[in-house]
């Protein structure tokens, strides 16, 4: 069983990317289920996140309060331990996080990345559990204008 005290998410980068420069940067969102990793680009700090989000999703609550910091994110990646109909066709019910996680990517400007080949993210070894679509890719579509017009309003009003 998992402690509270222990991080659930790791991030690796390839030695061959070493001239990037990639950062790890806790002192821009500091909560031990998110990686956050910065890189430059030209003039600009862009990161990439990878995340593990437990059941009370204190990850979505924590990256709606830091959006601004993180406006040029490029990636959001990881395992949101969210239950959807919109990303696994074997559910058929819509979760209460959902809104709230489309609506942290939409102000970053990301969209949810299709699956190159879709299936199961999460495989159970309980028979009376269900296996699941829980890990998502949120990306900067690369044919984008919007960089420069990116919302950061987290909570959307509609």
């Amino acid at each position: 069983m998992l402690q509270e005290n222990y991080p659930c998410v790791t991030i690796y980068v390839n030695k061959q990317l070493s001239s990037i420069r990639f950062a790890l940067r806790s002192d821009i969102i500091n909560h031990q289920d998110i990686n956050l990793l910065a890189f430059h680009n030209n003039h600009d700090i862009n990161f990439i996140i990878n995340i593990y989000s437990d059941s009370n999703q204190t990850v979505l609550q924590c990256l709606c309060h830091n959006i601004m910091n993180i406006k040029n994110t490029v990636i959001i990646t990881g395992d949101f331990s969210i239950r959807d109909s919109n990303w696994d066709p074997n559910f058929h019910n819509y979760s209460i996080y959902t809104k709230e996680l489309t609506t942290i990517a939409d102000s970053l400007g990301l969209k949810l990345s299709p699956l190159s080949n879709p299936g199961l993210t999460r495989f159970t070894d309980n028979l009376q559990d269900s296996n699941l679509v829980l890990d998502l890719i949120f990306l900067f579509p690369s044919n984008s204008s919007e960089r420069g017009k990116r919302g950061f309003n987290c909570y959307k009003q509609e």
